[in-house]
């Protein structure tokens, strides 16, 4: 039978009970496990707005709660910056706050370098040529690296030492693919800087026509095949490439 003193005792114990506030039982951990997964999951096709803001605020929630590598929550909330500011332009300035936090924190990160020198220093080539000689001066094994650097020594009329950074990218990049990223890049910044690569052309549709074959998966190029043509004959055509003399 229930009674006065009963209730009054479960009264007590209730009263007594720790009352949990918003949020306490997740940890600095999890919040991060969360925002990981939403922005990771919201970058590529498929991905929202919503999901990316998100994942934005359980990383931030991960920051205030004392996650402990802020290195690795800063590039995730940098990359995520950058892709909502597809949707809202002043996210852009928001991800150039984060990286330029990350060069305090983290000045010898190549990642951190190279995010930053390709995404926020497109109008400031010289900069961005001394972010990717430093990049390469900490990891020598960068192709992509030493074909960025290349390309835009190129751009800036840098011509010879431009094509012999961006050689050293297509014979460093493992695959072949990107490789060809590269020569075709590379052919319409020499024609651009009013020095074509003989057979430019021809090149670029033959490189262009082997990716749509792959990317169709109708036709598999061999590897070797490839790797002659990208790393070899066109490697040799760029390292013997003179520019024309300059009328007067």
């Amino acid at each position: 039978m229930w009674n006065l003193s009963s209730a009054i005792l479960i009264l007590v114990f209730v009263c007594f009970l720790p009352v949990p506030s918003f949020g306490e039982e997740t940890s600095a951990e999890e919040y991060f496990l969360q925002g990981r997964q939403l922005v990771e999951g919201n970058i590529g096709d498929g991905g929202t707005q919503k999901g990316l803001e998100e994942g934005i605020d359980a990383l931030k929630k991960a920051l205030e709660t004392g996650y402990p590598n802020v290195i690795e929550l800063y590039k995730l909330l940098g990359k995520a910056y950058l892709v909502m500011s597809h949707y809202d332009k002043s996210y852009l300035k928001k991800g150039q706050e984060i990286y330029e936090i990350l060069l305090k924190i983290a000045p010898d990160d190549p990642d951190v370098l190279d995010d930053y020198a390709s995404r926020y220093l497109k109008d400031n080539k010289t900069r961005q040529i001394e972010f990717f000689r430093r990049i390469i001066k900490i990891d020598p094994k960068r192709a992509d690296a030493r074909y960025v650097l290349g390309l835009t020594l190129i751009e800036t009329g840098s011509i010879d030492e431009g094509i012999k950074s961006g050689i050293e990218g297509i014979e460093m990049e493992s695959d072949l693919y990107i490789a060809g990223n590269y020569v075709t890049y590379l052919i319409p910044a020499l024609d651009v800087m009013g020095c074509p690569l003989g057979g430019g052309s021809a090149i670029y549709k033959k490189v262009f026509s082997m990716q749509r074959a792959l990317d169709s998966g109708k036709v598999r190029y061999d590897d070797v095949a490839m790797t002659d043509f990208i790393k070899k004959e066109v490697v040799k055509k760029l390292a013997n490439h003179k520019c024309p003399a300059k009328k007067k």
